[in-house]
């Protein structure tokens, strides 16, 4: 317990009963009110990348890898998430196959090809998303650790990643491709999460650095936010 991040554990804590209540007023979105607070609760789900990206640079970030032990890393996470998940599609499909009348398979299309999608987290199944995120932030995880000496890869992949999602909204089309590219904005949180991490790593967990990154993420977000609003996006 004693190596245990009190900020962070507050951190997770909030993202829970956010999940919880994002859930639960899904029910209730028929005024601009529940839907606005509705909306804009999602930040609990960046808040998730943020302490899964902090706690593993903890713990890996200064592992050495070599390209056989990336890929075992790689499919070891993949295993302990796809595992629940096909056994949350089993057990969903079933109930609502077998009760129809109890089970309305909310967040769950009922087609052959949606089915195929959720397996193959192509589509189909709403959950799916967040399985294949956090798949593809282990990879991106690993890819940024070992490339962390050559520092001309990491800016660039930086300010890469920064303009293309600012300028996602430029391309509507791109929305059918989101499963695919949503790694792209969402490593910038995990990117943060692993500063974060460095940073109490050689400094101590000095709580003053978290009032400043407060200060500065909300600056940016609202940046962001006008910025995206400007453009039409959602």
């Amino acid at each position: 317990m004693k190596n245990r991040s009190e900020q962070i554990d507050f951190i997770k804590s909030i993202a829970i009963l956010g999940v919880i209540a994002i859930h639960v007023w899904q029910y209730f979105l028929n005024s601009p009110l529940n839907f606005f607070i509705w909306n804009y609760l999602h930040f609990v789900v960046a808040a998730f990348v943020f302490c899964s990206g902090y706690l593993i640079s903890q713990k890996y970030g200064d592992v050495k890898m070599t390209l056989k032990s990336f890929l075992i890393w790689v499919k070891k996470r993949a295993v302990r998430l796809l595992v629940p998940y096909y056994l949350y599609l089993f057990f969903h499909y079933s109930l609502w196959k077998l009760f129809p009348l109890n089970f309305s398979g909310i967040g769950i299309p009922k087609t052959g090809e949606d089915i195929i999608k959720s397996i193959f987290l192509n589509g189909g199944a709403d959950s799916g998303w967040l399985v294949l995120l956090f798949i593809q932030m282990a990879v991106i995880f690993e890819l940024y650790t070992i490339t962390r000496q050559v520092k001309f890869i990491k800016y660039f992949y930086l300010i890469t990643v920064i303009l293309l999602t600012l300028f996602f909204p430029l391309f509507p089309q791109i929305k059918e491709y989101s499963r695919q590219v949503m790694f792209i904005p969402w490593s910038l949180i995990l990117i943060a999460s692993m500063w974060a991490a460095k940073y109490d790593f050689k400094h101590g967990n000095n709580k003053s650095i978290y009032l400043y990154s407060g200060i500065i993420s909300f600056i940016v977000f609202l940046s962001v936010f006008s910025w995206l609003r400007f453009q039409g996006a959602d």
